[in-house]
């Protein structure tokens, strides 16, 4: 065990400080109210090319632009003024380079508890700005490209949808006046041509559901409104196996067993 006197202690703490003052990695600085340097550790003094010593009694006016130094004033002011300290991100045009900080500002008292200056300890923050700053720049060039897909995939919906208004339908209208083919297939027909620029029919075959190619086709004729009947003529199947396809799609969309109208959330599922 060791003895010590009260002033080898005293010694000791003082010189304990200074390690922890002078080895800090974080710039740290104190202020007096008239804004000049009381105190600057060695990654301060790195930071702004300040020597050794002779930077004691430095204002702020030395070693930083009039602006920059009487914004820096401005905020020492309000602090010492209401006792309450704030974090701060600055940039700084330094010798060694542009460089930002988070800095934590508090008022500096003494023992008597009266404000005297300033504290402020400051972490240097460079990278993570600069990496935030290209992170929020590759974000916004994503959204402009998917914005453009999206403008892309519209603008082609509206080219395949007009080319069958001017194209196609045309022709079917002129097969129907021939009255060669059977008018139940030729409204299957159309209404697989208008299934190809569908919302709905582009979700029902992109979602999870894992329908088949006729359970598409009755999904969407449920959508539309036709009756199982209906479907069976078109489909050129028997009513019972239209009835046992629906029962099949209620199962694959979630809805067996529920008091859901198939129509209605097919509708839903086109809307959302």
């Amino acid at each position: 065990m060791f003895n010590h006197t009260p002033n080898e202690l005293l010694i000791d703490n003082k010189e304990n400080y200074r390690l922890l003052f002078e080895n800090s990695k974080s710039p740290i600085m104190c202020f007096n109210t008239k804004g000049r340097i009381i105190l600057a550790n060695e990654e301060a003094r790195k930071n702004l090319s300040l020597p050794k010593t002779a930077y004691i009694n430095k204002s702020l006016y030395d070693f930083l632009p009039e602006k920059t130094a009487q914004f820096h004033m401005d905020r020492f002011s309000k602090i010492i003024k209401t006792g309450k300290g704030r974090t701060f991100e600055d940039f700084f045009e330094l010798k060694s380079g542009s460089k930002y900080f988070l800095s934590d500002v508090q008022p500096l008292k003494n023992s008597n508890g009266s404000i005297i200056g300033v504290l402020c300890i400051s972490t240097e923050i460079t990278d993570s700005v600069l990496i935030k700053a290209e992170l929020e720049e590759t974000n916004a060039a994503l959204k402009k490209l998917l914005q453009h897909i999206e403008d892309e995939k519209e603008s082609i919906r509206e080219s395949i949808a007009l080319n069958i208004e001017k194209n196609i339908k045309p022709i079917l209208k002129n097969i129907k006046l021939s009255k060669k083919y059977n008018e139940d297939d030729m409204v299957l027909l159309e209404k697989s041509i208008d299934a190809l620029t569908s919302d709905f029919y582009r979700k029902i075959v992109t979602y999870k559901f894992s329908l088949t190619p006729t359970e598409i086709k009755i999904s969407n004729f449920v959508k539309k409104g036709y009756l199982a009947k209906e479907i069976a003529n078109m489909l050129n199947l028997s009513i019972s196996t239209i009835h046992t396809h629906k029962e099949k799609i209620r199962k694959k969309l979630g809805v067996t067993n529920k008091p859901i109208n198939l129509k209605t959330f097919l509708c839903e599922l086109e809307k959302n």
